[in-house]
């Protein structure tokens, strides 16, 4: 399934600009290549699927013992449209308990002001271990683009490995 999406948008570069590093790697399920960003964390990633597609699983994994700062956690989306990544930043400081509270649905951030982003549909967190998450999803969601927001790593925050 992963050969059907292509990069629509990202805002995280990638390390020294080099096209060893880029974001299209996460596309790609094996540890090697993988993507390594530019400095910083809390980016956003917007994959575009040639058809509609449904999303029951999610999963994720940071590199191998080459990368120096593996993903931890994020959030997921899926939409019919291309979201308006600003709307997308009110997630980045939030704590582990808020975002857990909206993926049981006790809170909600999704109502008024956000004019077409709903709640993710997953919160992830990679093993410190293995770097990897894999997440069901409850309810199937379809859509045409999923959004990823790499929210921070197991190490330093320097910047983020996928």
């Amino acid at each position: 399934l992963n050969e059907k999406f292509k990069v629509h948008s990202y805002d995280g570069g990638c390390f020294k600009s080099r096209a060893q590093y880029d974001v299209k790697n996460t596309l790609i399920p094996i540890l090697e290549p993988f993507h390594c960003s530019g400095a910083g964390t809390k980016f956003n990633l917007v994959l575009k699927c040639s058809e509609d597609f449904t999303l029951t699983h999610f999963y994720i994994s940071g590199p191998g013992p080459r990368c120096s700062e593996p993903i931890r956690s994020g959030l997921v989306w899926v939409l019919d449209h291309p979201p308006q990544v600003e709307l997308m930043k009110k997630y980045d400081n939030m704590s582990t308990e808020e975002l857990m509270e909206i993926m049981k649905g006790l809170r909600s951030y999704s109502a008024g002001d956000d004019k077409g982003l709903p709640d993710p549909c997953v919160y992830f967190t990679t093993d410190p271990t293995s770097r990897e998450s894999e997440s069901e999803l409850s309810k199937w969601r379809e859509g045409k683009f999923v959004a990823v927001k790499f929210l921070d790593t197991h190490k330093d925050q320097e910047n983020i490995d996928v």
